[in-house]
């Protein structure tokens, strides 16, 4: 009888988890420009042209990953997404990857009573010299992860300064901020434009003070004519959007760029700098239509520490190289459904209410963390890790194969 209610379960789950709503619309707002005067800074439409083959498969969001809390009485659950631009999915202005990319930046953002926001662009010219594999002997700006991670550092050190050893960042102009890539404009659609935004806690700039940064820019990429823009917002609905805009996806079809796709696979684009402890300079009520809340409880999630209590999420085991896995192996996110889980600010992070029994999210967890105390050694560089401690351990202590399939085999026979 268990069994079927459960089927009809996932049966309902699966109906429910085939309907994907569509992405909310975001309205434009106006910055401030060097002089205090307004300059349209809205986020503009985006559409997706793929493929057949490229758009009709995809798994995103089939899986999902379950967490707990150390008290035992929180449990979260996350679905995996592929993060990448052109997907149909994570590409989208306000999906779940994207409004995962909001909640790092915001618990920062917050932080800052006024932001300036600058545009370092190319101009044609720079913007294909040093294709990897065929300019290898040229020092270029922006065609391939190596001057790009170049390009980045310099722009950085201008701005925050060079790092000097203990002395930290010295020579610079702003004391934190952010920088990220877009990889493509709006005015042409599929021309290759890289350019970085970068926020800064800054307000207005003297016109000497904005042209001085310009230069020092300009030298330290060897590129006279960098086009550098600057403007400034001052309330937190602009804030947040200047947040939203920069997080967005702008590389929304591979075949616009195949040769790039490649060469930003694992690329790091978004990098801070500075101090961020203070506390929040506007808080959550002083932004209407947006789940801030939600948004800083994933903010949590992602640093390892329960929104609901504050405690750590608890370490199921430790990977090969010792570091703690705070998050389950996938399961089908049919079970979301199952578990009336809900979702928090659109993230693909849920909730899930608290549980007792065989089919629960503790006895997932607990299940697994039973199955890795029987198998629990690894060995690697030539020593046995305990998976569930990190401790070292000697070889003598490696339990045996034969354990471990006795073990599995009681599992599936029910045991």
């Amino acid at each position: 009888m268990a069994n079927l209610i459960i089927q009809q379960q996932v049966n309902k789950a699966t109906l429910e988890l085939e309907r994907t709503p569509g992405a909310a619309a975001v309205s434009g707002i106006y910055g401030k420009g060097p002089a205090g005067e307004e300059t349209p800074a809205g986020i503009p439409e985006q559409t997706h042209s793929l493929t057949p083959e490229k758009s009709v498969k995809h798994s995103c969001g089939t899986y999902a990953l379950i967490s707990e809390c150390a008290s035992g009485q929180h449990h979260f659950a996350k679905r995996i997404y592929c993060g990448k631009e052109w997907c149909v999915i994570c590409g989208a202005k306000r999906s779940p990857a994207h409004n995962r990319r909001i909640a790092r930046v915001l618990p920062k953002a917050m932080q800052i009573s006024g932001m300036g926001y600058f545009v370092i662009e190319f101009s044609d010219v720079y913007r294909t010299i040093g294709q990897h594999g065929v300019d290898p002997d040229i020092d270029a700006w922006c065609y391939s992860k190596k001057d790009l991670q170049d390009t980045t550092r310099r722009i950085v050190d201008v701005l925050a300064g060079k790092r000097m050893g203990r002395r930290g960042r010295v020579d610079g102009f702003f004391q934190r901020g952010l920088i990220r890539w877009h990889w493509f404009g709006d005015e042409v659609t599929g021309k290759w434009n890289p350019h970085a935004n970068v926020l800064v806690d800054a307000g207005y700039i003297e016109p000497e003070k904005l042209e001085e940064i310009k230069t020092a820019l300009r030298t330290a990429l060897n590129v006279p004519d960098l086009i550098v823009h600057y403007s400034f917002v001052d309330t937190p609905g602009q804030m947040f959007q200047k947040v939203e805009y920069i997080t967005r996806a702008t590389f929304l079809n591979y075949d616009w760029n195949p040769y790039m796709a490649s060469e930003l696979f694992n690329f790091r684009n978004q990098r801070w700098w500075g101090t961020w402890k203070d506390a929040p300079a506007w808080g959550t009520d002083q932004l209407e239509d947006t789940d801030l809340d939600g948004l800083l409880d994933i903010g949590k999630l992602q640093g390892g520490k329960c929104p609901d209590c504050g405690q750590p999420l608890k370490t199921l085991y430790h990977a090969h190289d010792g570091h703690e896995v705070k998050w389950s192996r996938p399961i089908d996110s049919t079970w979301l459904t199952i578990w009336n889980a809900e979702e928090i600010a659109g993230t693909g992070y849920y909730r899930l209410p608290h549980t007792e029994g065989d089919y629960s999210p503790a006895a997932f967890i607990n299940e697994e963390r039973r199955g890795l105390q029987i198998g629990k050694c690894l060995i690697t560089d030539g020593h046995v890790i305990d998976l569930v401690t990190g401790e070292i351990l000697s070889s003598k202590k490696k339990v045996r194969d034969s354990e471990k399939e006795e073990y599995w085999r009681s599992l599936l026979d029910g045991q």
